[in-house]
């Protein structure tokens, strides 16, 4: 009996190498992760965010340090005889974290219950493009109002609005104003001094409301 060779087992055929598979692997992981996040930053710049409303809170107004008219002091002016000078410029700081905000100032001189005495005014548009906190601010009060020998009120009021009623230096929402006051002493050369007391009667002051509603 002839013997029968044995069967030959099949060998598996072995794959080719190739290197790199490795790092194409690699790169395939990366750029699966990168998508996803792109995917889900696309999400998150689509969603709509809530921001909380910002309190509309009060101005208020100071010296400008470079101001050569502080309104600590009173302001002396001498007018010779057909002296045609520009305006008295009163250099100030807005201050308003409503950064965004527009405001707007009045200046009255010599006002009195029967006449306020505007003068001025003027809108604060916000700082651009820092949208910055102080608003440096130079108002020119014209110095007609201000010839008459003796002595002169003049008062800045700044505000997010002012109000439509009688009185033109009440701002429109309660509490809503920041306020300074100079007083200006005028002459022609014919005087030598004048006294306070004979001063314009003053205003009663835009008086703040402790409990606004």
């Amino acid at each position: 009996m002839t013997k029968m060779s044995e069967p030959l087992l099949l060998q598996p055929r072995k794959r080719p190498e190739f290197k790199g598979g490795t790092w194409i692997a690699q790169f395939l992981h990366r750029m699966l992760v990168l998508t996803s996040s792109l995917a889900l930053t696309g999400c998150l710049a689509f969603d709509k965010v809530e921001l909380p409303e910002i309190p509309d809170y009060p101005p208020s107004v100071l010296d400008d340090m470079r101001t050569p008219y502080p309104s600590t002091g009173i302001i002396e002016l001498d007018f010779p005889e057909d002296d045609d000078q520009d305006p008295l410029p009163l250099m100030v700081v807005i201050r308003d974290p409503n950064i965004s905000q527009t405001l707007s100032y009045r200046v009255f001189v010599d006002g009195n219950p029967n006449e306020p005495g505007l003068r001025v005014a003027e809108d604060v548009p916000p700082t651009m493009p820092t949208r910055e906190l102080e608003r440096p601010v130079t108002v020119n009060v014209p110095l007609a109002r201000l010839r008459p020998n003796g002595c002169h009120r003049v008062e800045l009021i700044v505000s997010g609005g002012f109000g439509t009623g009688v009185d033109p230096r009440a701002p429109e929402l309660t509490n809503d104003f920041a306020s300074m006051v100079w007083w200006v002493r005028s002459s022609d050369g014919s005087i030598t001094s004048i006294d306070l007391e004979a001063c314009p009667a003053a205003l009663v002051p835009v008086q703040r409301n402790p409990n606004p509603t």
